[in-house]
């Protein structure tokens, strides 16, 4: 894989999951919303270090280029999210 196809695939993974999070109960179902983050933090957790460690890389640069604070802050705390601190 391309580090530009790693990077696009990162930002969008980055961005559905801050849309799950900030999305309300008519948007999403709740239950529907912490099952998914439950899944994908799962399996984030079954990363090897060092794979790890690039996502959170990537994220990092995502987050030091975004403008809205919201998203941004979400980012900055991705790994702490996931249960990512490597």
């Amino acid at each position: 894989m391309t580090d530009r196809l790693i990077r696009t695939l990162t930002s969008c993974f980055a961005e559905l999951l801050f849309q799950i999070e900030k999305a309300d109960e008519e948007m999403i179902n709740s239950d529907f919303s912490v099952k998914l983050m439950e899944f994908v933090g799962a399996e984030l957790q079954d990363l090897d270090k060092k794979s790890a460690s690039d996502l959170l890389t990537i994220v990092k640069q995502i987050a030091d280029a975004e403008k809205n604070k919201e998203k941004k802050e979400f980012l900055e705390i991705f790994s702490e999210n996931f249960g990512l601190v490597v």
